[in-house]
């Protein structure tokens, strides 16, 4: 990785899915929870593919293992509405992951993280797997907002899935 550029995040070794720990442990959410650090302190993330399906790989396997659904069955059951509850479930699994890429663990962090992901949205298999990351954490098609030039590959993307399934 010598000649990668110092924004990068090193390339990390797969991880196995992360310990999401008691709900109740975890911090709450509020949308207007703010990194520590000041923008200007904070390190700019620029992940590479293989860094981008590294992370959703590990991402993945947290959000899919028996223990996170498990907990995310009991946030719809108990509240019926599973929105606040999911995001302080999520960031268990992402504060775990992400400082690995060069992101805080942080609802800043995985604001930064997720606005870095729409780069990587022109790429079909990108797409596709966060489409099917959003699915499993029961998120509507709406919570993904990507670039206009990822708009042409989505068009495709029924298409390209029929082909390759």
């Amino acid at each position: 990785m010598a000649g990668e550029s110092a924004g990068r995040a090193q390339e990390p070794e797969l991880a196995a899915t992360a310990d999401i720990g008691d709900l109740a442990s975890l911090p709450e959410v509020d949308a207007g929870d703010h990194a520590v650090l000041d923008e200007a302190q904070a390190p700019v993330v620029h992940l590479s593919r293989q860094q981008a399906f590294a992370l959703q790989l590990e991402l993945w396997g947290g959000y899919t293992s028996k223990e996170f659904q498990g907990k995310l069955a009991q946030c719809e059951q108990r509240s019926g509405t599973i929105v606040p509850d999911r995001a302080r479930l999520c960031l268990g699994v992402q504060q775990a992951v992400l400082p690995k890429y060069g992101f805080e663990a942080t609802p800043e962090g995985v604001r930064k993280m997720m606005e870095e992901f729409k780069h990587h949205y022109v790429d079909k298999e990108f797409l596709t797997r966060t489409i099917l990351i959003n699915n499993i954490l029961e998120l509507g098609p709406s919570d993904v907002t990507p670039p206009r030039e990822a708009v042409p590959v989505m068009r495709e993307l029924p298409e390209w899935l029929a082909r390759s399934g």
